[in-house]
């Protein structure tokens, strides 16, 4: 700051007593001028300016670092209903047989069976910087501006930790210290469960782990925070309303004014002691997808992403097609999940195929998604894509004979890049793109092709008509509605609830396609049957008021609803593909 001479001297003048001219000085060196003695300081205690956050843009009156604890206080969270386990019982087994195993957080009351070791009681971060090197590069979070603090070592950590609390300039934390490679990984392992599904260690080449070569290197953490630090863990059910609401927040000021909790349906309290452990299942790859598709939306810094997550999918979907090819049986839940990691690759691959013309930001895109192919691993990234996916639907008894290409598909990924751009055509040859450059959904795949099916018969459709005793759906819009009564036909079938119940007609019409195909194989022969069967049915309920059951034959088949004479139901149920192998 420049401040005038004049102001200088006048206050150098206003502090002085004695004085003497330069040329007694210059003749007695000895005589220096007598100064006031210092004003008296005020023992009151006055408000500390924080010019860090100042500088930041933050307000210091509004500034309180109990704010979100009176928040939580006053707000009405409800208990957990989690279920409560035993260590031993949190096995691989039980997650292929509970279908219900790992769909919401668990707790775990005691450590004992969970095999996971922790360092002994009595272990400080001092002993943390002493084990990892107190030289040791450290990211360090000032807590009230949510920004990393520079030149940090561990050693510089440990010693403003044992700072007594008054003594620290700000109030900071760790969340970001991984140390799987470092000597305190010996005191440290994760629960059982937790190796067993690592994909990392499932499937990430042991030769591509080595010291310099990158992979993801996430699986131990050490968080340290001092008082009035925390870490907030939000347990919100994952619906697509809260994951829309939380996108919103994240990222934005709005994580400074507004509590997540006003903003989702629910959330639920954990109350955790000592020796608690709360396990959540993040291997779903659908929500890691849609987490990744949530971070590149509030631009996420990539460092603060799961690294190399599209390489670590391909290496995860070339296992899985090998086991597929060798006629592996896996449970349903795993081939659900094996479905959205295909279609997650079948995206990646149509990124990598496609050509652009202006946007500046989807070249960048595109060598993104090739670079994350292991050519070690994946010779031929568009083929592995569409068998994979071809193979798991297949395993699903779903259709795989093509890909429905006639609509648009998100993808995981590109969407959340484009987000907010419109799309002119439906669906384009590979190759061709948008006048704007966007990456747009193929008609066919390049360089795979399902194998052909040897014969296909279709049997004579077979119509029957009947009459049962259903409950009318309703109609009419000045009768009270039922909630959800598409859902309750489409689950329940003729238990449905309705009006009332009456006589109704119903007309079944059924179409079977049976098909049936040889596969050369390096474990054996083998051959697939293939059975589609498709149920239209027809419900036709009389005039409210008539008294005599409607006759299915004299009447049309769909008439429109503002109709006096006649409302119809239609309902159409596919029948499951049914494979047999020998």
């Amino acid at each position: 700051m420049l401040v005038p001479n004049t102001f200088i001297h006048d206050r150098i003048k206003r502090a002085v007593v004695i004085r003497y001219c330069q040329p007694c000085r210059e003749a007695n060196p000895t005589l220096k001028p007598t100064f006031k003695p210092p004003t008296r300081k005020s023992s009151r205690k006055r408000t500390q300016l924080d010019y860090a956050n100042l500088h930041a843009g933050l307000d210091p009156s509004t500034h309180d670092d109990n704010k979100w604890l009176r928040v939580i206080e006053v707000k009405d969270i409800k208990n957990d209903n989690f279920r409560r386990m035993k260590g031993s019982e949190i096995t691989i087994e039980w997650l292929e047989q509970d279908q219900e195993a790992f769909k919401e957080p668990i707790v775990i009351e005691h450590p004992d069976g969970l095999g996971m070791r922790m360092p002994p009681k009595g272990f400080t971060v001092a002993d943390v910087a002493e084990s990892i090197g107190p030289e040791t590069p450290l990211e360090v979070i000032d807590v009230s501006t949510q920004s990393t603090s520079p030149n940090w070592t561990l050693g510089k950590w440990a010693e403003y930790y044992s700072l007594p609390p008054n003594s620290r300039d700000k109030i900071r934390n760790v969340i970001s210290l991984e140390f799987s490679n470092t000597p305190l990984v010996h005191q440290v392992s994760p629960p059982r469960i937790v190796k067993e599904l690592d994909w990392v260690e499932k499937f990430w080449p042991a030769n591509k782990r080595g010291p310099g070569q990158p992979y993801p290197k996430v699986q131990m953490y050490c968080l340290m925070s001092v008082a009035q630090a925390w870490t907030i863990f939000y347990f919100a059910r994952p619906t697509a309303a809260n994951l829309n609401a939380y996108e919103r927040w994240s990222g934005t000021d709005m994580q400074t004014t507004t509590w997540l909790g006003d903003m989702v349906d629910e959330v639920l309290k954990v109350e955790l002691v000592e020796g608690n452990t709360v396990q959540r299942n993040d291997s779903h790859i659908n929500a890691e997808l849609r987490v990744r598709d949530i971070e590149i939306a509030t631009h996420v810094p990539k460092k603060f992403r799961f690294p190399l997550f599209s390489r670590l999918c391909w290496y995860v979907g070339e296992k899985f097609l090998r086991d597929l090819k060798a006629h592996e049986e896996f449970p349903q839940r795993i081939l659900e999940s094996l479905v959205a990691l295909a279609d997650f690759l079948v995206s990646e691959a149509r990124i990598i195929e496609s050509r652009f013309n202006s946007a500046a930001n989807i070249e960048a895109i595109r060598k993104e998604a090739k670079d994350a192919v292991p050519v070690d691993k994946v010779k031929d990234a568009s083929a592995l894509a569409r068998e994979l996916r071809w193979r798991v639907r297949n395993a699903l008894g779903l259709s795989s004979d093509d890909e429905n290409t006639s609509k648009k598909t998100k993808s995981s990924g590109i969407s959340a890049y484009n987000r907010g751009v419109k799309r002119k055509r439906e669906s384009v040859d590979i190759g061709e793109h948008s006048e704007k450059g966007e990456i747009m959904q193929t008609q066919s795949f390049r360089n795979w092709v399902p194998p052909g099916w040897d014969k296909e018969t279709h049997v004579p459709r077979q119509t029957i008509k009947e009459v049962r005793q259903l409950d009318r759906p309703i109609f009419n819009e000045n009768e009270k509605e039922l909630e959800n009564w598409a859902d309750d036909w489409i689950n329940k079938g003729d238990q449905a609830n309705g009006i009332r119940t009456e006589e109704v007609s119903v007309e079944t019409t059924t179409d079977i396609i049976v098909k049936i195909r040889r596969i050369q194989s390096d474990t054996g022969d083998v051959m697939e049957r293939q059975r589609v069967e498709r149920k239209l049915e027809v419900f036709r309920w009389p005039k409210k008021d008539s008294i005599e059951s409607v006759d299915c034959e004299d009447k049309p088949k769909v008439q429109s609803l503002e109709s006096d004479n006649l409302i119809d139901e239609v309902k159409v149920e596919e029948g499951a593909e049914s494979v047999t192998k020998n």
